[in-house]
């Protein structure tokens, strides 16, 4: 038995029942495996829609931290936090690592 995933027009992929007898599916069956797939479908379409919101978000931060970062004056460690500080919490990271970089030798 093949069953559509969709939700509000959408159309995720499709639901593979299989059974070791021809026509074996009773009607009760038929019935709770729709369901299942409708609610695999809402499922899958509100977990996209969640990732869509967090790149959102994070697509977001990166541009205030452009703009922050264009803002950076006369106190350089302040600014640097609170460009930071801007982009870890819509982006959801906890973790930063600073480098410079000059074209220096040893």
């Amino acid at each position: 038995m093949l069953l559509p995933l969709t939700s509000g027009g959408k159309w995720f992929g499709l639901l593979l029942c299989t059974g070791q007898h021809t026509g074996g599916f009773s009607s009760t069956y038929i019935t709770f495996a729709s369901a299942l797939a409708d609610q695999l479908a809402i499922a899958m379409k509100t977990r996209l829609f969640e990732e869509a919101q967090a790149e959102a978000r994070r697509t977001r931060a990166l541009a205030e931290a452009g703009q922050l970062a264009s803002q950076i004056g006369g106190d350089f460690a302040e600014g640097l936090q609170n460009l930071f500080q801007a982009v870890a919490r819509p982006g959801n990271y906890d973790r930063w690592c600073s480098a410079a970089l000059t074209n220096d030798t040893v």
